[in-house]
């Protein structure tokens, strides 16, 4: 399995946004191109989860600013909760196949993929507010027909395996 749609919510822009946590990508015209992840204040974000998983998971914001994200598996990440705030009608796709493969500097086990080598095997386009389950282990990346900027609230852990029932 690759991803579960979960629910539909009402989500706003978080009123307080920390550090930079992690960053993939790199510069062009002294502008950042990929994605980074921000440290957030918003423990109501775990409400969706069962209680005895909060502990397993870190909230953070992820905010994309490159048209693409190259097919990839995350490091340190074994499943991820998205909550979709800016979507852009970007579609999130997930491949099988890979032998070519490499890693990026601050990379730890995860890799990225070169796309020719790889079979889409599902996608889907999230909305504004959508709650998705995703297993980063597996190979994905995302698409976007226009270079807009995407946002999602990210819950992220890496001692649960992805078939864990984690919604309440």
């Amino acid at each position: 399995m690759f991803s579960e749609f979960y629910k539909n919510i009402l989500v706003e822009l978080p009123k307080k946004i920390g550090r930079a946590i992690t960053s993939y990508g790199y510069i062009e015209n002294n502008y950042f191109k990929g994605i980074c992840y921000y440290e957030i204040e918003n423990n109501d974000l775990l409400s969706i989860i069962k209680p005895e998983y909060r502990t397993h998971f870190k909230s953070s914001l992820m905010v994309i600013t490159n048209k693409e994200i190259l097919p990839h598996t995350d490091s340190d990440t074994t499943m991820v909760v998205n909550i979709y705030i800016k979507t852009a009608n970007a579609k999130t796709i997930f491949y099988k196949g890979g032998d070519k493969k490499y890693q990026i500097p601050n990379q730890t086990n995860g890799y990225v993929y070169q796309k020719e080598d790889l079979t889409k095997v599902f996608s889907f386009k999230a909305i504004e507010g959508d709650i998705w389950k995703l297993n980063v282990k597996e190979i994905h990346g995302v698409e976007c027909e226009k270079d807009e900027v995407r946002m999602a609230y990210c819950l992220s852990t890496n001692s649960l395996p992805y078939n864990t029932n984690v919604f309440v």
